[in-house]
């Protein structure tokens, strides 16, 4: 299994987001992407982009990630709405401990293993490209995705529509009674697979289609790079990302 990832503040005075890898916790501003191998399948791959603002953002999707390291029962839907809902009272606690602070974040991504698993709540996205199963996998909980699900507005033009921020879950302490929409699926994946999981600063400046031809028309180095070159030259938000290859 090949990885790539990067995270950075982009125009932002501070860096919200985080990511995992594996039981690594990721927050810092990387000048480039980097590259890791290993040799099996399996791990968690999350993505964490913190609300709130200021160190609150930061705070909750660290937070979040770092539970996950802990988390041994992501092996059925079951029990990872249990772990999600344990990871959510603890930021409730942290909340009642810091003047009942609003904060929250969103998470998406993958749990490889015997069963493997995509996840995500709010708008951090996950994309799975190949040759024959190229899609989307998660799903934007966003106010505008429920006028694409209408038929209202074209799922093309979310990226450009002012109410694409405007998230309608989250695992948030101190704001919600429960986390109010949540996407767990069963995940499947063969030899040559690629994975892209990123934040709304990177999925904002590309369109789908974009995303699948860089990566199904060049090899995976020279597709990343025409991927980071136009990242690095457009980004305004905190933009994440992390990209998984199958090897085996």
């Amino acid at each position: 299994m090949i990885i790539y990832y990067y995270t950075n503040k982009g125009k932002r005075s501070n860096n919200e987001d985080s990511l995992l890898i594996k039981d690594i916790v990721i927050n810092n501003n990387m000048k480039k992407y980097e590259k890791l191998v290993f040799n099996d399948n399996k791990g968690k791959f999350f993505i964490s982009d913190g609300l709130g603002g200021e160190e609150a953002g930061e705070i909750a999707s660290q937070t979040i990630l770092n539970e996950l390291i802990n988390s041994s029962n992501l092996d059925s839907i079951d029990n990872i709405h249990n772990e999600i809902n344990n990871i959510k009272s603890i930021l409730d606690d942290y909340s009642i401990k810091h003047n009942n602070l609003v904060f929250g974040a969103t998470l998406g991504g993958i749990s490889l293993g015997e069963k493997s698993f995509i996840i995500n709540i709010g708008d951090t996205r996950v994309y799975k490209i190949s040759n024959v199963d190229t899609k989307q996998l998660s799903i934007d909980h966003t106010l505008i995705m429920k006028y694409v699900e209408n038929g209202h507005v074209p799922k093309s033009n979310i990226r450009f529509n002012p109410m694409r921020n405007l998230i309608v879950s989250s695992i948030s302490g101190g704001f919600e009674n429960s986390i109010t929409k949540t996407n767990i699926k069963k995940l499947n994946y063969t030899k040559n697979d690629i994975f892209l999981i990123c934040s709304d600063g990177v999925w904002e400046l590309f369109d789908d289609e974009e995303i699948y031809n860089v990566f199904l028309n060049y090899s995976l180095e020279n597709g990343l790079d025409l991927f980071f070159q136009k990242l690095i030259n457009n980004c305004k938000d905190n933009i994440s990302f992390i990209i998984i290859k199958i090897e085996e």
